[in-house]
């Protein structure tokens, strides 16, 4: 049996078939030792490598993630999951990606968070913080359309582009 590059030698050819390397000498007793010091050795310093592999990882997956937090009360959207069906007629890649907007409703540890439905309080469910999104309203749901104007529809296309000018969200200011 060929084992990393060479024949290996187990104690049970020393006893039964006589074969004495000179890696074998001292005896059946002291091979066993030496060989189980070999193979602490070899464990050891397997398991320094994958602890500094494991700290390199970490320190590049560190460098991408940024901490995310909600409070009760914030509007979130919530990552959906579709598959596709056939026979209704569903194509999960046309299907939107995020569902909501949701209402936080409570905190669960660090991690996960209790969402209600913002138009009739119910509880929705329990979601992992890494399947929800801040929601920032539209500008067209934020126009106020109760005032009616002459030659409306100019003016609430010229509200709107305004508004988009004065009233961008902060991620998008430079």
């Amino acid at each position: 049996m060929l084992v990393f590059g060479r024949e290996l030698n187990l104690p049970y050819d020393i006893r039964f078939t006589g074969n004495h390397d000179t890696e074998l000498q001292g005896g059946l007793d002291d091979f066993i030792i030496r060989l189980k010091e070999r193979l602490d050795h070899a464990h050891t310093v397997t398991l320094e490598y994958q602890i500094q592999a494991a700290a390199v990882n970490k320190a590049a997956y560190d460098k991408k993630r940024k901490d995310v937090s909600f409070h009760k009360g914030q509007q979130v959207l919530v990552k959906n999951h579709p598959k596709s069906q056939a026979d209704r007629g569903r194509i999960a890649k046309f299907e939107p990606k995020y569902n909501g907007p949701f209402i936080v409703n409570k905190t669960v540890g660090s991690h996960s968070v209790i969402l209600a439905d913002p138009n009739s309080g119910k509880l929705v469910g329990k979601y992992h913080i890494r399947d929800l999104r801040n929601y920032y309203p539209s500008v067209a749901e934020e126009v106020d359309t109760s005032v009616s104007e002459p030659n409306s529809a100019v003016s609430s296309d010229r509200k709107l582009r305004d508004r988009t000018k004065i009233s961008a969200p902060s991620r998008y200011q430079t």
